[in-house]
């Protein structure tokens, strides 16, 4: 089973893009494909270690992206 994580860049409740998204999770047979939802909710990127464990809204997308097989 191919395994696919679609993420939409943009935030835009009306936004074709995420709606583009949302139909290709019509995906044949022998492939499942997800939507992230959450690009919301991490925090901005900041290069600068703090030494604190990862937020759990950024845990929930690297968790998302590792479920992918592609």
């Amino acid at each position: 089973m191919i395994k696919i994580v679609a993420v939409s860049g943009s935030l835009h409740a009306a936004s074709t893009n995420t709606a583009l998204v949302r139909a290709a999770t019509l995906a044949p047979e022998g492939m499942e494909m997800t939507v992230y939802d959450g690009l919301a909710d991490p925090p901005h990127f900041s290069p600068e270690p703090d030494g604190e464990a990862a937020p759990a809204a950024l845990a929930r997308m690297v968790g998302a992206h590792r479920a992918a097989s592609l």
